[in-house]
């Protein structure tokens, strides 16, 4: 039955975790009935009158319990509810004896005169001054605690937004909500601007309130730096928030006038221009573009002898002849202070940068290798034989001060450092990794540049290329063995603008035609559990990845994750997070980089326990145990099918990747390129041909607004002046 209220009193606390507020409780009813309650609730006392929420609920281990929405504390009433209430514990220097004098002298109006009358709390023996401080003291911060948790239930907010708000704020939460919602945004990981803005309706602060425009602008500011953008153009800036606002052009004008006077905003760009950027942003860009040249304006010229030499061991360790291209590279890498290397699947990247190696090791040069993942820093490892960290591990990074160890003042003591996938990097990291590069290092960029750009703000790689800076090395000829593969040589028609080679007998590149979607999600579920594993002899959950362009649709990763994992991990019971139940054995990603616990956006690990009644999880990250307990819970995901962009920087033996119109707006080159070059030995697609086709003929990678290479170009010409 949904929508049921209960009022009673708390008879037992049975469970209470302060971390996430989950709670496990008994409750005595109204009506002298014993409630199982269970969910997110306030800090609560045995004896604490309550109201309740919720709905009835079968526990399959616990039997029937209710589940709590939203709670309601009031003051205890009555002898019997505040001896209960006085005698748990809640107040310090109050124990039974102590409560029992107390109710003898004053009866039921005790509340009132610890509320009102605190001194009269003498005349009762064995309480002096101090004692009575602090049992006024006491009561009064739970009393703080119910007048404050009535109040923003009153707004109608959920458990889980109040345990936020009380977690961060204590009793001052109400003054907060009243005086500036929207500065919750800022300090409360998980509550973005809607949530802020109907706390907002809910006090009364108006629409066209400098207040709410300023932090409207502000949210969508950082929303464009989730999509990858540095600055917003202002005119676009201007014309997307009137409507969501639902203000007038010149109130948002105005708002943006206050947020650049305020040093909130940032002016920047070509004299013809006006990007928006956030200081931070605008700093980090600033600063980037300027340390790229600080390197890049360093040559160390070799003697020839010692050159060769060096180019000619790195060869020798390499085990081939190396192309044209891959000594000019090496080369540049040995002598120069900036180098970039390209290059598609199968062009030579992991033999060079074998080669840069020994090659800096003949030299005596301390050469250390990083990438922005953890998968990709192992395959960097593996594929190099050289230990490889990420680029937060190298620069030391602390997870509870949430900074960087090493930096301008601490720099890093290696002569080179080799940086992989970075594609991948957004601004924020390199600004970070290059701050920590002193003068006299080398640095080596190895990336493909037609992959997916970086999920975080900025485009790096393709700013580094296009400012016509830095010497770029392209590796463009396919090895004799990489052209045996299907993929690879499909990977490199796709980039032409040519359709992949599909169904080749004895091939690793397939197409099955399905133009139903529901068809085709039932096809791919077949495929990963049965036809797959008995074909080619792979593991249905760590072999194979299904890939997919979205998150929504019968064929987004949501969908996909619910059939397969009903198909391979069925069963009852698990924790419940939003639209997922997760149990033991499920295949989960990390969402959100999470530094204190060490586990990063893209992580995959396998869920090994889990506790129901505490909504806990205990996840292994490749042999790395992790504990997530509810108000965690919202960083994981499963992944059974993930979204390309997920899978950047990773490689698995079979990919499974959907393909249907249902993606129509995603369906571009760079997605497909970046999905195929995930798979090893296998790649299976489903779905439509024409949306293949269309991905094929779809050069179009999107807008992406950053302003590296203009203040790189900006900068050569002031030297230049």
């Amino acid at each position: 039955m949904e929508g049921c209220t209960i009022t009673g009193t708390v008879e037992k606390l049975v469970f209470s975790n302060p971390g996430n507020g989950y709670t496990v409780l008994h409750l005595r009813d109204n009506s002298g009935n014993r409630v199982t309650a269970v969910g997110t609730m306030p800090p609560l006392e045995d004896g604490a009158a309550v109201t309740v929420s919720g709905r009835w609920v079968e526990n399959a281990r616990f039997g029937r319990q209710f589940e709590v929405a939203t709670v309601a504390v009031k003051a205890p009433e009555g002898v019997d509810g505040l001896l209960k209430y006085l005698t748990s514990g809640a107040i310090p220097g109050i124990g039974r004896e102590m409560a029992t004098r107390l109710l003898a002298h004053f009866g039921p109006d005790l509340a009132r005169v610890l509320d009102d009358e605190p001194d009269r709390l003498m005349e009762v023996s064995g309480i002096g001054p101090k004692r009575k401080v602090a049992i006024a003291e006491g009561w009064q911060r739970q009393s703080a605690t119910r007048t404050s948790m009535l109040y923003l239930y009153g707004l109608g907010l959920g458990s889980g937004v109040i345990h936020k708000l009380m977690k961060t704020y204590g009793p001052m939460a109400p003054q907060v909500v009243k005086s500036n919602p929207y500065r919750l945004v800022k300090d409360i990981w998980g509550i973005g601007f809607l949530t802020a803005d109907a706390i907002g309706r809910a006090v009364g602060i108006e629409k066209d309130s400098p207040k709410r425009i300023r932090a409207g602008l502000s949210y969508m500011l950082a929303e464009a730096s989730g999509q990858g953008h540095v600055y917003l153009p202002k005119e676009l800036l201007v014309g997307q928030a009137t409507p969501f606002l639902e203000v007038d052009e010149a109130a948002v004008k105005e708002g943006l006038s206050g947020l650049l006077e305020e040093g909130d905003l940032v002016e920047a760009g070509p004299e013809e221009d006006h990007w928006l950027y956030s200081p931070r942003m605008a700093e980090a860009e600033t600063r980037l573009a300027d340390n790229l040249l600080r390197l890049a304006r360093t040559h160390r010229p070799l003697p020839t002898r010692s050159l060769d030499l060096a180019v000619e061991a790195g060869a020798d360790d390499a085990g081939v002849q190396l192309t044209e291209a891959q000594e000019l590279a090496l080369r540049s890498c040995l002598e120069k202070g900036l180098t970039i290397i390209t290059g598609g699947p199968g062009t030579g990247k992991t033999t060079l940068l074998k080669a840069v190696v020994t090659a800096m090791g003949r030299l005596s040069l301390d050469c250390t290798l990083c990438a922005p993942t953890g998968r990709a820093s192992k395959r960097m490892s593996e594929a190099t034989g050289v230990p490889a960290k990420t680029i937060h591990r190298l620069l030391e990074f602390d997870p509870k001060a949430e900074v960087f160890g090493r930096n301008e003042e601490r720099p890093l003591e290696h002569d080179a450092v080799i940086v992989d996938e970075v594609s991948m990097i957004d601004l924020p990291l390199m600004d970070s990794l290059l701050r920590a590069i002193r003068d006299r290092c080398r640095l080596i960029l190895v990336g493909d540049p037609n992959q997916l750009q970086s999920v975080g703000p900025g485009a790096v790689l393709a700013d580094c290329m296009s400012s016509g800076a830095f010497p770029v090395v392209t590796l463009d000829i396919v090895h004799r063995q990489a052209q045996e593969s299907s993929i690879i040589r499909s990977s490199h028609r796709i980039l032409r603008g040519e359709n992949p080679e599909l169904d080749e007998k004895g091939g690793d590149l397939f197409f099955v035609e399905r133009e139903d979607a529901a068809k085709a999600r039932d096809t791919i579920v077949t495929l990963v559990t049965q036809r797959i594993p008995e074909s080619f002899g792979l593991n249905p959950v760590n072999d194979i990845q299904v890939l997919t362009p979205m998150y929504r649709g019968e064929l987004g990763a949501d969908s996909l994750n619910e059939a397969l994992q009903a198909a391979l991990n069925p069963g009852e019971g698990g924790v419940r997070r939003g639209q997922f139940l997760f149990r033991r054995g499920d295949k989960v990603m990390q969402i959100r980089n999470n530094y204190e616990k060490e586990v990063f956006n893209g992580d995959i690990g396998r869920v090994v326990e889990y506790d129901q009644a505490g909504s806990s999880l205990l996840v292994d990250f490749g042999g790395k145990p992790v504990l997530f307990e509810e108000d965690s819970l919202d960083e994981l995901t499963l992944a059974y099918a993930v979204t390309v962009h997920k899978s950047q920087g990773s490689e698995y033996p079979a990919v499974v990747l959907a393909l249907h119109s249902q993606h129509f707006i995603m369906l571009r080159r760079n997605l497909l390129y970046t999905a195929l070059t995930r798979g090893r030995k296998l790649v299976v697609m489903v779905g439509r041909r024409q949306s293949l086709y269309r991905a094929v003929k779809n050069d179009d990678a999107g807008v992406r607004y950053s302003g590296l290479a203009w203040r790189i170009k900006r900068s050569l010409e002031e030297v230049d002046d």
